[in-house]
């Protein structure tokens, strides 16, 4: 998915009108979480289920699209939001920072490539799910997982489901922090050299260290 931008809309948020796709979007993936909480170990399976679910594709395009045109306060306002549930769940012993953090990253960092560097964006996104299909297939899984998982997280109230819930939603945060680096190496201009060696990976995070190698001995 090129961007969607779900997660500071998952809480409620004081005055702000959620967009119309966006909250159909939230209704539809209503049915996913609720099969999360009571089964987080089967996430990657949810969101298989989910992603044959082809009502729900058409809302995550169009909330995509709509995310495009949210103002900038907006975001700042359901930021805010967010950052105030992330708090009332430290204070009951729950964690979530770090990982929202990474989620929130990843879901901003997609949003600003399409506003800044849409044509540059789009190129190294079609590349990477044509030529490396399998790891693709991988990171579709990963950030749906992760996506599921914090929203399974807004809509519990048992401190053992919880702490369960946070700790795979931790998991997927992590892998999904690799796949923001990568995405952020392959946009850089690259190289020749680099070209060549880019097939070579076999994992978003050994890609990652291939390009961080190789331009490190670029500049030595």
């Amino acid at each position: 998915m090129a961007t969607t931008v779900l997660v500071p809309y998952s809480i409620p948020s004081r005055g702000v009108a959620v967009p119309t796709a966006l909250k159909l979007l939230m209704g539809r993936l209503r049915p996913y979480v609720d099969r999360v909480i009571a089964e987080p170990e089967a996430v990657e399976k949810i969101v298989d289920d989910m992603l044959k679910d082809y009502t729900t594709q058409i809302l995550l395009v169009v909330a995509s699209l709509e995310a495009l045109h949210l103002p900038r306060e907006e975001f700042v306002r359901v930021l805010e939001d967010l950052r105030r549930f992330v708090n009332e769940l430290k204070s009951v012993g729950i964690d979530v920072e770090e990982a929202v953090d990474l989620l929130i990253e990843h879901d901003m960092w997609k949003h600003r490539q399409l506003i800044q560097n849409r044509s540059r964006y789009l190129e190294v996104y079609v590349k990477f799910f044509t030529e490396h299909p399998g790891e693709a297939q991988s990171y579709v899984r990963t950030y749906f997982a992760a996506l599921l998982l914090f929203l399974a997280i807004t809509k519990t109230k048992d401190l053992e489901k919880l702490r369960l819930l946070t700790e795979i939603f931790a998991r997927y945060a992590e892998e999904l922090e690799a796949y923001t680096a990568t995405f952020d190496l392959m946009l850089s201009p690259v190289p020749e050299e680099e070209r060549r060696v880019i097939g070579t990976a076999s994992s978003p995070r050994e890609l990652r260290r291939v390009l961080q190698h190789e331009r490190v001995q670029t500049h030595d």
